[in-house]
């Protein structure tokens, strides 16, 4: 049977399924309250357990690409790209958190 890649979560990880019940793509129903239950092999390919974060991040062709949200900061990779005009620089970076402290500071108690 052939594979179904799975969007990388990270540039490069590419996953795939191996076993598929129905033409090898994974579907899912939504619930009255708004929720899902992913399909197991979804659940495997992605390493996904109980409790487990995932971000949907929008594409440019449309739709929404589901990522695991890692604690692993090497995994966030990629994961902004696009999504700013021109990466920040140190300094933008210290003044911005100077700014929230001294914000901070002004309403404490």
């Amino acid at each position: 049977m052939d594979k179904w890649p799975i969007a990388p979560a990270v540039p490069g990880e590419i996953k795939f399924l191996s076993e598929c019940k129905e033409a090898c793509v994974p579907t899912s129903t939504l619930t009255s309250k708004g929720q899902i239950t992913l399909p197991v092999e979804v659940r495997r390919a992605l390493d996904l357990n109980a409790g487990d974060k995932l971000d949907f991040v929008p594409l440019d062709a449309g739709g929404f690409m589901l990522v695991p949200v890692r604690t692993d900061v090497r995994r966030l990779r990629g994961r902004f790209a696009g999504r700013v005009v021109r990466p920040a620089t140190l300094e933008e970076m210290d003044a911005a958190i100077a700014a929230g402290v001294a914000s901070a500071l002004r309403a404490a108690p």
